[in-house]
């Protein structure tokens, strides 16, 4: 199957995924009437038509589906060069103007740029008629991927462990008793799924799913997502288990397993220096010899935690803006400096920014005190995200946009390739 094929091979499959006429995933209900596509070397172009149930309250195309729209499209741009799409890190939409029910849209997937490691993707939505653009969107993916054979040897390992019987059909090893009737597995890099019906053998005195067989789970679900990883044999360490909700007799449970990290031994102090270092690095004469001292001068009382590092800035002259509160500037140079400091708390290796994200609620006037909590968010191979947060140390309150969409600021490192 050539490049273009395999494009619309993914956007077949995925929007018109139906079980009795009913969309059974969340492409396939939303953008399911997309047509008139055209495929390039990277590109992918198409048309969606505004219809009443792709609006918002407003009439007009809801935000959410053109942020679909990025996503989708973007991966079949990227799939009309490449053999395979990688995974989504980051996903950013620009929206400029509103698109008004029942016009038509013209959707544009381009990928731009092309490293190692990592893809963009720029997806453009412009109003057929007008040419006007509507929206823009980034969507940057990693490219990683797990040999085929450890995929298969994945999903072989959990279907073995769970139908490992005697000749008298009695479970020969205990993950068959606890996993018997397991199905529908489904194996990719660094994860797993499936799906089990609670049946009479894994159930507690209450009907409930066993809290042992939950733990069982866990521990053969999870050698099987990390089986994905690496052919080389592994053992447990320790295993945690939270219980939520009972799931009963008979009921349909499904169980997913990915892949973590866990930090090594790291001298937590490095992270500490790196600030201290970066932040009042000066020439003889006293002045700053690098954009980080010049900006952050200043910040004191560093401490580092596994993940995290928390500091303190007093805000002086040279930090402020015209209005005399901190700088936006001078933030995000922060966020980018803390975050780094964060990083080195799990990482040894050296690493590089791909994206900073910075919102701001609340100024700081000069003379404040500014409390910077910086977290590794979510660890990876070679991609991290970092939040950092800014506080008004005296009154507690936020200094960047608080809300469930988008709690803090966020910068994206990458860990270069050797």
């Amino acid at each position: 199957m050539n490049s273009p094929e395999r494009a619309l091979s993914f956007l077949e499959f995925n929007l018109g995924a139906r079980e009795g006429g009913k969309p059974v995933q969340f492409e396939s209900l939303t953008l399911s009437n997309l047509y008139g596509f055209e495929t390039g070397d990277g590109t992918l172009t198409c048309y969606l038509d505004v219809t009443e149930e792709l609006q918002n309250r407003y009439g007009t195309l809801h935000g959410g589906c053109i942020a679909t729209l990025v996503d989708i499209i973007g991966t079949a741009a990227q799939l009309t060069k490449y053999d395979r799409s990688g995974v989504s890190t980051n996903i950013s939409v620009n929206y400029y103007r509103p698109a008004k029910g029942y016009r038509t849209v013209k959707i544009v997937g381009e990928v731009i740029k092309v490293g190692r490691s990592l893809h963009t993707i720029e997806v453009s939505v412009r109003d057929k008629e007008t040419d006007q653009l509507l929206a823009k969107g980034i969507h940057i993916k990693t490219m990683t991927e797990a040999p085929t054979n450890l995929l298969a040897m994945a999903e072989t390992f959990l279907e073995r462990s769970s139908r490992a019987v005697r000749e008298d059909g009695k479970p020969a090893i205990f993950d068959a008793s606890a996993l018997q009737g397991i199905y529908d597995i489904k194996a990719r890099p660094g994860a797993i799924t499936a799906r089990m019906k609670v049946l009479e053998g894994h159930r507690n005195f209450m009907g409930n799913l066993h809290g042992g067989c939950t733990a069982t789970l866990v521990d053969v679900v999870g050698s099987a997502a990390l089986c994905t990883t690496t052919a080389k044999p592994h053992v447990s360490l320790s295993i945690t288990t939270n219980y939520l909700r009972g799931a009963p007799l008979g009921s349909t449970i499904r169980v997913e397993a990915v892949v973590g990290t866990m930090a090594p031994s790291i001298d937590l102090t490095r992270a500490a220096r790196f600030v201290n270092f970066t932040t009042k690095a000066k020439d003889k004469e006293g002045q700053p010899i690098c954009f980080d001292a010049a900006s952050l001068e200043g910040i004191y009382d560093v401490t580092a935690e596994e993940g995290a590092v928390t500091c303190y800035l007093r805000v002086g002259l040279r930090h402020r803006n015209l209005m005399g509160n901190l700088h936006g500037g001078c933030t995000a140079a922060m966020v980018d400096v803390i975050g780094s400091a964060a990083l080195m708390t799990l990482v040894e290796v050296n690493h590089v920014s791909l994206s900073i994200t910075t919102n701001y609620l609340r100024p700081a006037p000069v003379g404040s005190i500014v409390r910077i909590e910086a977290k590794v968010l979510k660890p990876g191979a070679s991609v991290n995200t970092i939040e950092v947060f800014f506080y008004d140390d005296a009154s507690g309150k936020l200094l960047l946009v608080e809300d469930d969409k988008f709690p803090g600021s966020v910068t994206l490192k990458q860990i270069p390739k050797l």
